[in-house]
């Protein structure tokens, strides 16, 4: 809930600001404390880059460890964007590689990519 009222406070103190929240979360899209990013009451959602793709390419767990009660077909990493950032991606570039090495981590990486302008000072 943390992280949410300081996305909060982010956009509402500038509305087209670019803010991306990475990682692991370790919940479901199911779950309060995804819903509580992606569908606040407040009004200041993230947008979950990958919720498009089909559920079989959403996983991003290769193996359940013996600590997780998390079924492996579920997502637990994200990309969530602020509606700001969410005007430069490219959506063809949305993506779920297959790792080259799947001793490195029990999780798939996620990927996306922006274009982003170039600004001269």
């Amino acid at each position: 809930m943390q992280l949410n009222a300081k996305v909060a406070t982010l956009l509402r103190n500038d509305p087209a600001a670019w803010i991306a929240v990475v990682g692991d979360v370790n919940d479901i899209p199911e779950s309060p404390p995804f819903l509580a990013l992606t569908q606040p009451g407040d009004g200041f959602a993230l947008i979950d880059v990958h919720a498009g793709l089909p559920r079989s390419q959403r996983s991003t767990l290769l193996r359940q460890s013996s600590h997780q009660a998390v079924d492996t077909l579920h997502p637990v990493d994200y990309i969530l964007i602020s509606p700001g950032l969410a005007g430069h991606l490219v959506p063809e570039a949305v993506g779920h590689p297959a790792p080259s090495d799947i001793k490195a981590s029990d999780h798939i990486p996620m990927t996306a990519s922006f274009d982003i302008p170039s600004v001269k000072y």
